[in-house]
């Protein structure tokens, strides 16, 4: 089937809400897998590693970045895909105060980890916006 112009259409709110449901449950089915991955190895292979807040301030932003990109690509391209969805949702409703009806509205689809799902938005959710419309968790 060829496709022209007029068959791409700009996305929907229900369409962006299916989309970030699908990102968050996601994330939340790969942080299980990686939590019960760390619950059967031994403590040896993976050691706990400590900073200190006052040393992360010399860590260059930049550097920061990459060690949370090359340590969890997963994670990290899961969150960053749910920020995108957050973006095109501000882009189209203009302000943050419906995307807190519909961020709730997709937490609650999994009702028993709505707690763990609105977390997710909330957080990767924050910065989001303009002016004094920001979404600040």
């Amino acid at each position: 089937m060829e496709m022209t112009a007029e068959d791409y259409k700009p996305a929907t709110i229900e369409e962006l809400a299916d989309a970030l449901d699908e990102l968050v449950t996601e994330l939340e089915a790969y942080r299980r897998r990686k939590w019960e991955k760390r619950k059967d190895e031994p403590d040896d292979d993976d050691p706990l590693r400590v900073t200190k807040f006052s040393e992360l301030f010399k860590v260059p932003r930049d550097v920061l970045h990459q060690r949370s990109v090359v340590e969890n690509p997963i994670e990290w391209a899961l969150k960053r895909g749910i920020k995108e969805v957050g973006k095109m949702m501000f882009a189209v409703l203009g302000k943050t105060t419906p995307m807190v009806r519909i961020a709730e509205e997709v937490a609650d689809r999994d009702t028993k980890n709505y707690g763990r799902r609105i977390r997710i938005i909330d957080s990767t959710f924050n910065g989001i916006g303009s002016g004094n419309d920001l979404w600040v968790s």
